[in-house]
């Protein structure tokens, strides 16, 4: 399975092929990388200044890469996508059958969301902030939005920033950019999961389809947002700095050099033991499992990501370049017998349990 994320960041970067090969090149510079084409999986566009060859374009789509477009804010404003595919005939009629109904409102939207909030729950632990919202969930009450203004007090009160809310527009703070840039890359991915498993990003379970949007891409990542949230309150923590300092070039290259980086080194464990998927593979088991769900009307077979349930898989390329500190202790104790596995860089869907 390809694993590259590649983000342009840099004006005058133009994109073409050869030989299966992605070819980057820099207009101001002799400067030249490639990378074989199979192994891209996502291309963000952070810059106004980049290009594409017709030939690269095309090669990228037919490969199911989705390239995002991001502006100033970090927040996605346009998706290039492959077309979508039909892999399973009976899901896409469960889908469409099943949309706007109890079924789809109630069940699959209640397990979709209570992981996530079970997930924001653990993140508030880790950090050992005030959590109120554990026992609320631990009676049944799943008022999301009085959650959500609890838990987003309490995570910005840990960024040691003025702010106390989720600012989605308007904003430059390096917290909520920070946000923005990791809820794209988490969301492209979902996107393209569901478009490989033949459902419809419009047609979502919970979230309003509206004239511009992807309903179901906004509801299957809800549980995966608490892992970009303990991401960003780890990096403050490890990098210490002014709310200037965060503003700096170098300090936000380092931030989404160490988020692609953790997208492989986090590792979930499923149902079997010795065996393990990596964060950024999660929204395709998802987005299988959910697959599922519409073909035989039934959530029991629902995989969402646990976040208890992670640790970090430390090899030659993540070593010593993040340590956050619950991947060292915490967490990785409680999943010590999954720790050893080694990693063979490719993860087969073939052999997922699910």
């Amino acid at each position: 399975m390809s694993f590259h994320i590649l983000t342009l960041a840099e004006a005058g970067v133009r994109l073409s092929v050869d030989r299966g090969l992605l070819v980057c090149q820099w207009k101001d510079s002799n400067l030249t990388k490639t990378i074989p084409l199979d192994d891209v999986r996502l291309v963000v566009v952070q810059t106004p200044h980049a290009s594409f060859t017709q030939p690269a374009l095309c090669a990228l789509l037919e490969r199911n890469v989705i390239i995002l477009h991001l502006n100033a804010k970090n927040k996605v404003v346009g998706y290039s996508v492959p077309l979508h595919q039909t892999l399973s005939p009976q899901a896409l009629r469960g889908q469409v059958q099943s949309w706007n109904t109890p079924f789809q409102q109630e069940t699959v939207w209640h397990a979709i969301k209570h992981q996530k909030l079970w997930n924001q729950s653990h993140v508030l632990d880790l950090f050992k902030l005030e959590n109120k919202l554990q026992p609320k969930l631990e009676i049944g009450y799943a008022d999301e939005a009085a959650l959500a203004r609890q838990y987003w007090q309490q995570w910005f009160w840990a960024t040691g920033g003025k702010t106390k809310t989720r600012e989605r527009l308007g904003t430059m703070r390096f917290e909520n950019k920070a946000l923005n840039y990791a809820y794209a890359i988490i969301g492209g991915l979902t996107h393209q999961a569901l478009l490989s498993y033949g459902l419809l990003p419009q047609l979502g379970v919970h979230h309003a389809l509206k004239r511009v949007g992807t309903p179901l891409v906004w509801d299957l990542m809800e549980p995966l947002r608490p892992f970009v949230d303990l991401l960003v309150l780890q990096y403050l923590e490890a990098y210490p700095c002014s709310a200037e300092e965060r503003l700096t070039d170098a300090y936000w290259k380092r931030f989404y050099q160490t988020f692609l980086v953790s997208l492989r080194s986090i590792r979930l464990a499923p149902k079997k033991p010795m065996y393990t998927l990596k964060l950024m593979d999660a929204p395709n088991a998802m987005a299988r499992t959910l697959a599922r769900c519409f073909e035989t009307q039934s959530v029991t077979g629902l995989w969402l990501p646990a976040l208890p349930m992670a640790y970090w898989h430390t090899d030659s390329t993540t070593e010593g370049f993040f340590q956050p500190r619950w991947f060292e202790s915490g967490l990785r104790c409680q999943q010590s017998p999954r720790t050893t596995l080694a990693d063979d860089g490719d993860d087969d869907e073939a052999d997922w349990p699910f």
